[in-house]
């Protein structure tokens, strides 16, 4: 999804497309694989969740710790 979708996408989409995304992101830190094209589209989610008001700052912070 790229930043224009994630402006026009329904928050049910950003949802899912958060959770696939974020466990792509742990599963190649673990493995010790590219994680900065994850991370990048992780915080964009997060920036347009955060717009909408479906997470606050604390949700995001609770979520990357």
């Amino acid at each position: 999804m790229t930043k224009k979708e994630i402006a026009k996408a329904k928050d049910s989409e950003l949802i899912v497309d958060y959770v696939l995304t974020y466990s792509k992101l742990v599963l190649n830190t673990n493995l010790k694989l590219g994680i900065n094209r994850y991370s990048k589209h992780c915080a964009d989610l997060e920036c347009e969740m955060l717009k909408r008001k479906m997470l606050t700052e604390d949700d995001i912070k609770r979520l990357n710790t």
